[in-house]
């Protein structure tokens, strides 16, 4: 899920809320159209929605996109290649 918020006034209570959220297993900070991507585990497109609506009324987050995984092609983050090749 990308993340925007209305300032970076927001930043410190979005990120402490987002560290405190089971559901949530990463979160990285961007530059672009949106300030953030959440990886999120979910058990069920319910439980996906209850989510959903906790990140949407967190204080300053404007706008928010869903994006739904339907395999890994590639991987590499276990292992770190080297740059050379």
């Amino acid at each position: 899920m990308e993340v925007g918020l209305e300032h970076p006034k927001f930043y410190d209570s979005f990120t402490t809320a987002i560290k405190n959220n089971n559901n949530i297993v990463s979160c990285y900070y961007l530059t672009g159209d949106f300030d953030f991507m959440l990886k999120i585990f979910w058990r069920s497109s319910d439980h996906l929605e209850k989510i959903h609506r906790e990140i949407k009324s967190l204080e300053g987050v404007s706008v928010t996109k869903t994006h739904l995984l339907l395999k890994s092609v590639k991987n590499i983050f276990s292992v770190i290649p080297d740059m050379d090749e």
